[in-house]
């Protein structure tokens, strides 16, 4: 799953962030009618950021849980910010002219829809489509929030994501081929593949197939989280450079991952069972971010939706130097 990444720089740039939008939606079989709020959308924001934040990137995916399509596009910006995101949602408050007249047409169009903000720090703007026939909100039980970002020279992303849903149980997976580039992604579609398969497999077993699978790629890390809502516990096994935290109550507590290569070599594994205990999110992510991030940095934003935490993060904290992605489960509400 990749994210398009589009640079905000310059008016002409809210055509190309729509045009590119546009093209995801339509690769994914969206409606006409989809695709023309969706265009509606992405002038809006896109326009948002370049009239007030002077630059900044737009993100779009599209992703599928349990068989729903959907669509995600973020904005990203270090701009001013909104002192006041209740008054930029009045129609013509901050894109005045544009076709929708600001993120209050956003708001309608979207099945789902966020933003936070902080006054000289910058806003992320998130808004969700369902591709499917399905008019008004969307199921957000649980909801996800995922960024996959390819380093600036590939085109595609060594690193990938999975979310499946059962009732009460969620089972994840993030893999980080090693390197990156088409190779690098051969190793994360084989890893994908074993867990699509049997997602609600022990975490352990998930990285023994994947690990046989990834045998004759250049392999990568990997790690499996199965969350069951109804004993709140998490069951988790990870090999290799990817960080996973429970978060919540004001704390966050790091899980544990084993060194070494699935597909190459690695010592024994382990599968570690927690108790949620008040925990609210579930954020995982490659070694293309750094591992010093605080949501508490960053007031209110644990609150908001889960694609809207990935993309303060990725904004934050990416290395710019490596593949990077960004997981986040909302685990209660």
């Amino acid at each position: 799953m990749n994210s398009v990444r589009v640079p905000l720089t310059d008016a002409s740039s809210v055509g190309a962030a729509r045009r590119e939008a546009v093209r995801v939606a339509m690769a994914a079989g969206a409606s006409e009618q989809k695709i023309s709020s969706l265009g509606i959308v992405v002038t809006e924001m896109a326009t948002n950021v370049v009239t007030h934040a002077r630059e900044g990137e737009m993100l779009v995916h599209t992703s599928s849980v349990n068989g729903c399509s959907r669509l995600s596009v973020v904005t990203v910006d270090t701009g001013p910010g909104m002192y006041d995101v209740e008054s930029c949602m009045r129609d013509g408050y901050s894109t005045s002219g544009t076709p929708g007249n600001g993120l209050g047409a956003v708001r309608r169009l979207a099945n789902v829809f966020d933003v936070y903000s902080q006054a000289g720090r910058g806003a992320a703007v998130f808004a969700g489509f369902d591709l499917g026939e399905r008019d008004g909100p969307v199921d957000e039980s649980s909801p996800v929030g995922i960024i996959c970002v390819p380093i600036a020279s590939e085109e595609v992303s060594g690193d990938s994501c999975c979310v499946t849903r059962d009732g009460d149980r969620l089972a994840v997976a993030l893999v980080d081929g090693l390197g990156h580039g088409p190779f690098a992604a051969e190793a994360a579609r084989c890893a994908i593949d074993v867990f699509a398969a049997d997602a609600f497999a022990p975490p352990q077993n998930t990285l023994r197939k994947a690990h046989e699978r990834m045998s004759s790629t250049r392999g990568g890390a990997l790690a499996v989280a199965l969350v069951d809502a109804s004993i709140q516990t998490l069951c988790y096994a990870a090999v290799g450079n990817i960080s996973a935290s429970l978060v919540g109550d004001g704390r966050s507590r790091s899980l544990m991952t084993q060194n070494g290569i699935v597909g190459g070599a690695f010592r024994g594994l382990k599968e570690i069972r927690y108790a949620l205990e008040g925990a609210r999110l579930l954020i995982m992510h490659s070694d293309g971010l750094k591992t010093r991030w605080q949501l508490s940095d960053h007031p209110g934003l644990s609150e908001r939706h889960p694609m809207v935490i990935a993309a303060i993060l990725y904004r934050d904290y990416s290395r710019k130097t490596d593949d990077v992605s960004v997981m986040v489960v909302q685990l209660r509400s």
